[in-house]
């Protein structure tokens, strides 16, 4: 069965990407333009590009039209990262607000706290290659926030833990969840995702040696640039 027309033209100009034709930031063909040369109707054309946004391959710029995706440059995160000697963090970071909040249901039951109570959250956005790579927002007790003066910086997620063991607690494990999923409005803007492209939600809670949980982190990763390497023991 023949492939219908926009996706035929979807299938040339993604070997014209792939081969180098159109490089990492080039400008495709208008509307008119690609109409013309493969006879099509505009919406057609619309069609097709439309098949190479959702692929990620293209993005759409105001006042431009639609542009060859960089290519992301793909982050590894491995348990090694969880060493203490590198709890400072090197990945340039934005440092959003920090302000005392109603705890969210999905930290407060992580925390053991009652839905609602106060919590301080401080929040980053990691860059890598001066994009967006990451959101991440840290959530600490009432109790234990207090006592961590709001004037020293932390330099993102994991120089909280640093923050913490400053205050005499322990760090002894951390648990994540990872899930893949669609992002909300907010996050394919401040990601400057495009359309259709899946994220990483990860969600970090940090426990004392005596077990007790102090800290849970939430994070929002690009997908197609984040890879989690895992190894462990096997038991019986």
């Amino acid at each position: 069965m023949a492939k219908a027309r926009y996706q035929q033209i979807a299938d040339e100009l993604r070997s014209a990407i792939e081969t180098g034709e159109y490089g990492p930031g080039a400008l495709l063909p208008s509307l008119v333009r690609l109409a013309e040369r493969y006879g099509v109707a505009k919406g057609t054309a619309v069609q097709a590009l439309g098949v190479l946004e959702r692929e990620g391959l293209v993005e759409a710029i105001e006042g431009k039209g639609f542009i060859v995706r960089p290519r992301p440059i793909r982050q590894q995160y491995t348990m090694d990262r969880y060493a203490r000697r590198n709890w400072p963090g090197t990945r340039r970071h934005l440092t959003l607000d920090v302000a005392t909040v109603p705890a969210p249901e999905v930290v407060s039951r992580r925390l053991g706290i009652a839905p609602g109570a106060d919590v301080r959250v401080q929040g980053w956005m990691i860059l890598v290659n001066e994009r967006p790579h990451e959101l991440a927002f840290s959530y600490l007790k009432s109790s234990l926030a207090e006592r961590m003066p709001l004037t020293e910086p932390i330099q993102g997620p994991l120089d909280t833990l640093a923050h913490i063991e400053g205050l005499g607690v322990r760090i002894g494990e951390v648990q994540e969840e990872l899930t893949a999923r669609t992002p909300d409005r907010r996050e394919t803007e401040a990601l400057r995702l495009p359309a259709a492209a899946p994220v990483m939600s990860l969600v970090r809670t940090a426990f004392d040696v005596s077990g007790r949980p102090v800290e849970v982190m939430i994070a929002t990763l690009v997908g197609d640039a984040s890879t989690f390497v895992y190894r462990f023991p096997v038991s019986e």
